[in-house]
């Protein structure tokens, strides 16, 4: 019979040991805690322990060989060694599969996550209405906001610039018949009626001076009160008015001459 050698004893020792137990060993091997292999991998603790234990995690298959397959590269194993362990040397498939069932301890009691409460939430829905609760907020706080930026600034008082009142040129009462001359420094629309008998309505242009006399009465309008000089019995009036503005029914009559406000 062939002597077994330092070398067989340990495969066979390995080969007794499962897979969690010889993920623990390497580990422990190489100084490296629980809590530092989750920091150097992002695994779970809780699915650390369950591999250390051999525990079956309630999770994808494909995600549960994807966790180990980052885990055996971190220790520097090869990860096709601990995909699958075999049944130890006199032990039928048959018989693991009945340990399995008398060891419900090695199995978690909780999931990580509880997938078929993700599956009954809503997300879409539940996303949106938090979107716009968000912007309900921000909304609400911007227009407080604003409010009261304008409160605090002060009120500028915006004083309206007001026409100086033109005052109408005063004449004294006229001895004999009135008299009226108008000489336009600028083109000014004018109409002229003489004892209410219209006899001038036109533009009188530029340069241009006329005259009329009347028994008792004289009525006149101006398109442009600034652009004209007037006269009354020969003396020349201050400005009626502004340029530009428009002034009907000036009368004037041997009592003097009168500007409607």
């Amino acid at each position: 019979m062939k002597r077994k050698t330092d070398k067989d004893k340990v495969r066979e020792k390995e080969a007794m040991q499962s897979r969690g137990q010889r993920l623990r060993n390497l580990r422990e091997s190489k100084g490296i805690s629980l809590e530092q292999a989750h920091q150097r991998t992002k695994i779970h603790p809780r699915i650390l322990k369950a591999l250390k234990e051999d525990a079956v995690v309630q999770m994808s298959p494909a995600y549960v060989k994807g966790l180990l397959k980052i885990y055996c590269s971190f220790l520097g194993v090869n990860y096709n060694d601990f995909i699958e362990q075999r049944p130890r040397e006199g032990v039928k498939e048959e018989g693991v599969a009945e340990a399995a069932k008398i060891r419900p301890h090695l199995h978690l009691a909780k999931p990580l996550i509880d997938l078929s409460l993700i599956k009954k939430i809503k997300l879409k829905p539940l996303i949106i209405v938090i979107c716009l609760s968000a912007f309900a907020v921000a909304a609400f706080k911007l227009g407080k906001t604003i409010s009261a930026y304008r409160a605090s600034r002060p009120k500028k008082s915006v004083a309206k610039a007001v026409a100086p009142k033109q005052e109408a040129p005063s004449v004294k009462p006229i001895a004999g018949k009135p008299e009226l001359g108008i000489r336009a420094k600028e083109d000014c629309w004018l109409e002229v009626k003489i004892d209410g008998k219209l006899v001038f309505r036109n533009v009188l242009k530029k340069g241009n001076y006329e005259k009329w006399e009347a028994k008792g009465k004289i009525e006149f309008s101006v398109g442009n009160a600034g652009g004209v000089d007037v006269e009354v019995n020969g003396k020349l009036l201050p400005p009626l008015g502004r340029r530009g503005q428009v002034i009907k029914n000036i009368r004037v009559t041997k009592q003097g001459l009168t500007v409607p406000e």
